[in-house]
């Protein structure tokens, strides 16, 4: 998450400018973190019932997957996921709002300088 604010960074100051709140932007990084936690679930949990599934008949697996344990696994990832996102949705909700995108390539006369 901290490389997605550094890659964001440029994004984040104009919502900064026209009125995005702390409360927002790092509302949004916490979604992300979560929905990327539960992706994650979402794939582990497909490649354990593929492994589970090609086991042969009668042949015993190292695991069980029950919906207690499911719904337990949900959870985690999704408060992981959280709470992985706290700090860098923290920084990200914290940068300055830049000036606006091109003033810095612009001449003084108002020209663009390439």
């Amino acid at each position: 998450m901290f490389r997605v604010v550094e890659e964001r960074a440029r994004a984040i100051g104009p919502k900064r400018s026209a009125g995005a709140t702390t409360f927002n932007i790092m509302g949004e990084f916490i979604a992300e973190a979560t929905l990327t936690g539960v992706v994650g679930y979402g794939l582990g949990a497909l490649i354990t019932f593929i492994a589970s599934a090609s086991t042969p008949p009668g042949q015993s697996t190292l695991f069980l997957i029950t919906p207690s344990l499911t719904i337990l696994v949900i959870g985690f990832a999704t408060a992981l996921g959280a709470v992985a996102g706290v700090l860098p949705a923290w920084r990200a909700a914290h940068l300055e709002p830049v000036i606006a995108p091109g003033t810095a390539l612009q001449s003084p006369e108002g020209r663009a300088r390439l």
